[in-house]
């Protein structure tokens, strides 16, 4: 919502569902899994906790950068321009790991506010921490958000004042390029030339301007 990629009002609903998503699967664990049932506290399944020699502020930094690298992942490979395809699953999947493997020991590598919302909702457990991770997993969200799309200049228009050097600019120069393009057209156009058509559009369409050369074979024949 932040780089202007979803709307306001989708992208609550959005979080909205995410969050119920992970209550139903909470509910799930407390209804299939022996010895869980709902509002057992901090032994809940499920339920996201940091060590106990972190404090609320390295937990916070923890999540915080941990969700930062998630997102500028995400923003890199399958948001901005250009994008790599096929190979943007990948790349998050392997950032999600790493991500899991480097702070699981310290903060529990939440890395998202639905993660820890759901087992603390069902099974009431470390809401004297949760607070912490869903705040540090937002902030760090936001701003790989807001620092991915001035390296990928893709964002809303309500933040082209706040980047005097990104799209406006470029927008501009490359409509510059297209007057001048057809203005190159119409010239040609006006003096009776055309451009020789691309290789590849020859091979294409399977048509060329250029005459045919008469064969070895033709001109036995006249």
């Amino acid at each position: 919502m932040v780089t202007g990629h979803i709307g306001l009002i989708k992208g609550c609903a959005y979080m909205l569902a995410q969050v119920v998503g992970s209550v139903f699967g909470a509910l799930l664990i407390a209804g299939l899994i022996p010895g869980s049932y709902i509002g057992m506290g901090n032994k809940g399944t499920g339920c996201f906790f940091p060590s106990a020699e972190m404090t609320n502020g390295m937990t916070f930094g923890w999540e915080f950068f941990l969700s930062f690298i998630l997102v500028a992942t995400v923003y890199a490979c399958a948001i901005g321009a250009p994008n790599f395809g096929n190979v943007a699953p990948l790349a998050v999947g392997v950032s999600l790991a790493l991500d899991i493997m480097a702070g699981a020991a310290y903060s529990g590598s939440s890395v998202s506010p639905a993660r820890v919302l759901g087992p603390a909702i069902v099974f009431h457990c470390h809401w004297n921490t949760a607070w912490v991770m869903v705040l540090g997993d937002m902030i760090g969200g936001v701003f790989a958000g807001l620092t991915a799309m001035h390296l990928y200049g893709d964002h809303a228009k309500w933040i082209d004042p706040l980047m005097p050097w990104g799209d406006k600019h470029h927008d501009k120069s490359v409509s510059k390029h297209t007057q001048a393009n057809n203005e190159e057209k119409k010239h040609q156009v006006d003096q009776g030339t055309t451009a020789v058509p691309p290789s590849n559009e020859v091979m294409t369409t399977g048509k060329s301007d250029m005459p045919m050369m008469p064969s070895n074979h033709d001109s036995a024949m006249v």
